[in-house]
């Protein structure tokens, strides 16, 4: 089931989630696997990738089915013959193609994590930005490395005035993704022990 909305990156592949992808993930790793097309690990879900906020997201875009892209995506590490990314600039010159072409086998490539947003911009233009990884994937600069093409992806729609960023109080790993990217700390979250950072467009491009 291949998704026309696609984000490539140097290493890295994002697919923009259908609802079937996400209840073949509910129904185990088999039938997220087959549904891909990638490797699935054993370790997966990553954290707050459980059943409660994929079946939230499921709700959301059966009801929204007219806005494609800002719901889930799934964040695939390429087989071979990709180097790594190690510098801000490279991150800068990141690219994105909304219909990149169906890629051929995918079988050498592996699923690391998750990211999207919790809908389409607000009335204000606003919306909310998440993202997990496999523990096995960290510290290795995939996070912000498909984040910087998913903000370019988000910025270049006109009615996105800006970004939140929620996380836990005093995450660090977190919090130095979203500051690497530009954000910055905006106040408590609405949860208890949360905090939010926030970008608007004009940081963005001065980020690029």
């Amino acid at each position: 089931m291949p998704s026309n909305l696609r984000l490539r990156t140097p290493r890295l592949e994002l697919v923009a989630a259908m609802v079937e992808m996400l209840q073949a993930d509910l129904a185990g790793r088999e039938k997220l696997s087959e549904a891909l097309g990638v490797e699935v690990p054993a370790a997966w879900p990553p954290i707050n990738w459980e059943r409660e906020p994929i079946e939230y997201l499921i709700d959301w875009m059966q009801r929204r089915p007219d806005a494609p892209g800002w719901f889930a995506w799934y964040c695939i590490l390429r087989g071979t013959g990709f180097q790594p990314v190690n510098t801000r600039t490279s991150l800068n010159k990141l690219s994105f193609d909304n219909n990149l072409r169906q890629v051929g086998n995918l079988s050498h490539n592996t699923l690391i994590g998750g990211l999207g947003f919790l809908g389409p911009p607000s009335a204000a233009g606003e919306s909310v930005v998440g993202y997990s990884l496999l523990a096995d994937f960290h510290r290795q600069g995939y996070c912000p490395e498909a984040l910087s093409a998913l903000l370019d992806w988000a910025f270049s729609h006109a009615e996105l005035k800006s970004l939140l960023i929620r996380t836990l109080t005093g995450h660090r790993p977190s919090i130095r993704v979203a500051e690497k990217l530009g954000f910055e700390f905006a106040g408590p979250g609405p949860e208890p022990n949360t905090v939010e950072y926030a970008l608007d467009r004009a940081g963005w491009m001065r980020e690029i």
